[in-house]
């Protein structure tokens, strides 16, 4: 019915009734928000060095690009720890 098609769509559902846990979900948008921030200044800065380092000749073009996806991983190893550090947090606050 019309609430599952709700659902589906939705970014956001609580699923206890009352608007007691929206600081949590806040609290939570804005970890997010700075998280997503710091993870784009590393990864410019990490290809913003390798660009200037291959530009001067202190590496090659080819070892650019190979340590180019190392900037993607990296930022997928801290999005891990990320998301395991709020999961964390969040029991501890629902406890």
């Amino acid at each position: 019915g019309s609430i599952e098609m709700a659902l589906s769509v939705s970014d956001v559902y609580f699923t206890v009734s009352g608007l007691n846990s929206l600081p949590i979900l806040i609290a939570i948008a804005k970890q997010t928000q700075y998280f997503t921030y710091v993870t784009l200044i590393i990864s410019l800065i990490y290809n913003a060095t390798g660009i200037v380092l291959a530009f001067l000749g202190i590496i090659t073009p080819l070892i650019a690009a190979f340590f180019m996806p190392l900037s993607s991983a990296t930022v997928l190893i801290l999005a891990i720890v990320h998301l395991k550090t709020l999961q964390h947090k969040l029991k501890k606050t629902l406890v």
